[in-house]
């Protein structure tokens, strides 16, 4: 038995989870939140007309808001009620670092789903005693931004998913654990040694699991900024020097709901009415910006740059 703080939940698993290094508990807390079962899963899921099939080896049903099936890769899960995840390794290889990278993102941010947080597909930053969302899609350069940061003497509190919550209409940040995850390109760009670091795959693209626990703070801290960064090619002007804009209004909570983590799931399951006042409540109360960059010659340090003056 394996026990961890991760996301601010006391878990308790069957199974070690390479990905927490770092975290783990030298003993079970008084009480767990979350429990990581290595038990069968029902197949059942995966004849049902609801089963939404991504790729061949990818795909979910949502049975209802609080029980969440998935397959990935020959492994199933069963997530339910916040509280657990029963993952059906069907007899391979239990300590394939992939598998803990889905528990700790896919599975987990459906934990945070259930549990009424909202779950925001990005890297946050420490700024002394707050801290930044730096969100976008797949390929936008938030890990690169984050890599520029660390190397500037920045700390963050997650990198992929940032579990945020709302306290008398105030956000915060939880501390997720102690990776990151970066390429090859961008490690070149920024300096980042990935030397003896982890292979993963995520979603068909290599990347490098960075694990230094110094880079990393373990404090909820309140969020006061949300960034949203978006590659732009402009075929008159390929190089350009990043512009920032404020974000108000509907506009900002569009941008906070579209860039949820895995928003297929938020939108399979649901977005109960307290989840929605918690949006309102993040939009209403941080700035938000878009941060439109050159798609080519990405100017790492330049962005990063204009992130640190508009919300730091």
């Amino acid at each position: 038995m394996f026990f961890y703080k991760l996301y601010g939940l006391t878990v308790t698993s069957d199974l070690e989870i390479p990905d927490a290094e770092g975290i783990a508990l030298t003993q079970p807390a008084l009480s767990t939140d979350v429990t990581v079962i290595l038990a069968p899963v029902s197949q059942d899921f995966l004849y049902n007309e609801e089963y939404i099939q991504i790729t061949d080896v990818w795909g979910y049903y949502v049975q209802n808001p609080r029980h969440f099936y998935m397959r990935c890769c020959g492994y199933d899960f069963e997530i339910a009620d916040g509280d657990s995840i029963i993952v059906d390794t069907h007899d391979q290889d239990a300590g394939n670092p992939d598998l803990s990278t889905f528990i700790l993102g896919s599975a987990f941010g459906v934990i945070g789903i259930q549990r009424g947080l909202i779950p925001i597909h990005g890297t946050a930053v420490v700024t002394g005693d707050a801290s930044v969302i730096i969100t976008g899609g797949v390929g936008s350069g938030k890990s690169a931004v984050l890599s520029s940061l660390i190397i500037d003497g920045y700390q963050y509190l997650a990198d992929d998913i940032c579990m945020v919550f709302t306290e008398e209409g105030r956000p915060f940040v939880i501390p997720s654990y102690p990776q990151r995850k970066i390429d090859a390109a961008t490690a070149g760009e920024t300096g980042d040694s990935i030397s003896d670091t982890p292979l993963l795959d995520e979603g068909g693209k290599d990347k490098f699991a960075v694990r230094r626990a110094v880079e990393w703070s373990d404090e909820t801290l309140p969020l006061t900024c949300i960034v949203e960064v978006v590659p732009v090619m402009r075929e008159n002007e390929p190089v350009f020097t990043p512009e920032i804009t404020e974000i108000t209004g509907h506009e900002s909570l569009r941008l906070v709901m579209r860039n949820q983590y895995r928003p297929r799931f938020v939108a399979s399951i649901g977005t109960p009415p307290g989840s929605m006042k918690r949006l309102l409540e993040i939009t209403s109360s941080v700035k938000t910006y878009r941060l439109l960059r050159p798609a080519e010659g990405f100017p790492i340090n330049e962005t990063a740059r204009i992130i640190v003056e508009s919300c730091f």
